[in-house]
C-alpha cells in the first residue's frame, strides 16, 4: 500500500479533530460547552477506523476502543451505584483480565490494561484520588504509545499521538 493512502485515515481524523472545539477544563466557559460523551465517543471511533490500516488486529482496535471509552466514564465520573452494577463491572473485570493473558499484541494488551484500570474506578466507592487520575493517565499514555508504535511514519505517528491528547483532554472536561 502507497504511503498517500496509509495516511488518509489519521490525517483524515486529524483534518476532523482540527474542526472540532476541544476544551481543556480551564478553558471552558459558558460560551464554550465540552463536548458531549457521544460526541467524544464519535471520535474515538473515527481514530480507532483511522489507525485500521497499521492496527491489523481486530481485537487490539476493539480492546483499544474500549479503554479510551472506560476512561471517559471514569474521567467523566461514572460510579456503579449499585451492588449489581458493582458485581456486573467486576465480572467484567475479570473477563478482561482473562483476554489480557491471551493478548497477541502489545497495543492489544495495553488498551486491556487501561480498561481495567477505568472499570476498576467505577466499580469502587468513593471519589476518584489524584493517584487514581494520574495511574489511568499513564496507562492512557501507554495505550496511545503502543498505538504510535504501530504507524509507518513520524507525521503519522505524530498526528494519531495528537489525536489521542485532543481525545483526552475532552475526558477531563465535564458538560
Amino acid at each position: 500500500m502507497n504511503s498517500s493512502k496509509k495516511l488518509a485515515g489519521p490525517l483524515a481524523f486529524a483534518a476532523l479533530a482540527a474542526g472540532l472545539v476541544f476544551s481543556t477544563p480551564s478553558s471552558a466557559t459558558a460560551a464554550e460547552p465540552c463536548v458531549s460523551g457521544q460526541e467524544v465517543k464519535e471520535q474515538v471511533h473515527a481514530l480507532i477506523a483511522s489507525l485500521r490500516d497499521d492496527v491489523h488486529s481486530r481485537s487490539a482496535r476493539a480492546a483499544t476502543r474500549l479503554a479510551m471509552i472506560e476512561s471517559l466514564h471514569a474521567f467523566r465520573g461514572h460510579k456503579a451505584t449499585t451492588p449489581e452494577e458493582r458485581k456486573q463491572l467486576g465480572k467484567e473485570i475479570s473477563a478482561l483480565a482473562r483476554q489480557q493473558s491471551n493478548a497477541d499484541t502489545r497495543l492489544e494488551g495495553k488498551a486491556l490494561a487501561a480498561a481495567i484500570k477505568a472499570l476498576v474506578e467505577q466499580r469502587e466507592k468513593g471519589r476518584f484520588t489524584a493517584d487514581e487520575r494520574r495511574d489511568l493517565r499513564s496507562a492512557d499514555a501507554a495505550v496511545r504509545r503502543a498505538a504510535v508504535a504501530k504507524t509507518d511514519h513520524r507525521v503519522e505517528g505524530q498526528k494519531v499521538a495528537a489525536a489521542f491528547r485532543a481525545l483526552h483532554e475532552q475526558f477531563v472536561c465535564t458538560p
